[in-house]
């Protein structure tokens, strides 16, 4: 019990508080004494009042009652418990998912993110993969395109040696670059060139005396102005003796008066081929190109054959002659003062 003064536990029913020294009334003490919980103050009580009052066969079956309530104040207090428990467990349950769907959330977002920065990479290499192929692509065409030029430029070098005066391949190169020599007014190429065709040269004096019986039926026919037989003999003359300067030339002279200007050119140049040097050649050659309108490649040929003229002085007397002679055509005479010209700024 207590002391009712200040509450001290009084040890023993001591009546005089060791604390406070007030005296405890016992009959006052025993309505003093501390209360106990609820559920052990009814069960105290009903103890008390079972054993003081009541006969032994109601104290056993109020001690029953009073147990069947304890158990099931003790079943109501472990069901409270266990609901509690329950809903505690609920609670943290629902915490506890609602803790992991936002982690799996996060998770997800974060994948998003890890997807799409991984879209975002590989857009990116395939950018930048477009973009390199394109590059070597038009690198490529580049480098294509400079060898196709580089190749062009070569051939065009190749072609060009093989048009200079000690490197023509054949005769009608060799005429040619002779020709825009003296357009260049280069007459040291036009001797080179010369030289150039007479070493190409493969032809040789053949049957002579063959070639000279048909080229006199030639001359005959010719002048009895059966041009056609003459050609036809001339030809077959030059078959026997392909080097005989003179048939080739009555065959030019037959040709023109035909007008198979065509023939007589071929056959000029089948002439220059063997001898590039004849000045007569060059003139007659002259003559062919003023038929076909080429002025410039005429009076290239005229200044061509006054250059192997052996009498140069000579030559250009007769080119001047020729301007005064008025059967000749216009055209022609043009030709040959274009010439004369051309050969006095030599």
């Amino acid at each position: 019990m207590n002391c009712h003064q200040c509450g001290t536990e009084l040890l023993n029913n001591e009546v005089i508080c060791s604390n406070c020294g007030v005296t405890t009334d016992l009959e006052k003490i025993a309505t003093i004494v501390e209360q106990p919980t609820p559920l052990e103050a009814v069960i105290e009580e009903s103890q008390e009042e079972i054993q003081a009052e009541e006969p032994p066969l109601k104290n056993k079956r109020k001690k029953l009652i009073l147990i069947a309530g304890s158990v099931l104040l003790l079943v109501a207090l472990l069901g409270g418990s266990y609901f509690a428990w329950n809903a505690y467990q609920h609670k943290k349950e629902t915490a506890l998912a609602a803790v992991l769907k936002l982690q799996q959330e996060k998770e997800e977002q974060a994948q998003a993110v890890i997807a799409q920065e991984e879209e975002a990479r590989l857009a990116a290499e395939n950018e930048e993969a477009d973009r390199v192929a394109e590059e070597t692509r038009v690198f490529e065409e580049s480098v294509a395109l400079e060898q196709k030029r580089l190749l062009q430029k070569k051939k065009q070098l190749a072609e060009a040696k093989k048009a200079l005066p000690e490197n023509c391949v054949d005769q009608q190169a060799c005429m040619s670059s002779m020709l825009s020599s003296v357009t260049k007014l280069d007459l040291n190429s036009v001797e080179i060139a010369a030289s150039r065709m007479s070493s190409l040269s493969k032809v040789r004096p053949g049957d002579i005396g063959a070639a000279w019986n048909l080229n006199q039926q030639g001359i005959a026919e010719a002048k009895d102005k059966n041009n056609l037989q003459a050609i036809k003999l001339f030809r077959q003359a030059l078959n026997a003796d392909p080097a005989s300067m003179a048939i080739h030339f009555n065959l030019v002279d037959t040709l023109f008066e035909e007008n198979l200007i065509d023939e007589a050119h071929k056959a000029l140049i089948q002439i220059i081929s063997i001898n590039p040097r004849l000045t007569y050649a060059w003139r007659q050659l002259a003559r062919c190109y003023a038929d076909k309108n080429q002025s410039e490649m005429a009076v290239n040929s005229l200044v061509i054959g006054y250059q192997f003229a052996p009498d140069k002085h000579g030559m250009l007397l007769q080119y001047e002659n020729v301007t005064q002679q008025s059967q000749v055509g216009i055209n022609l005479r043009i030709i040959y003062l274009s010439a004369i010209k051309k050969i006095r700024t030599l």
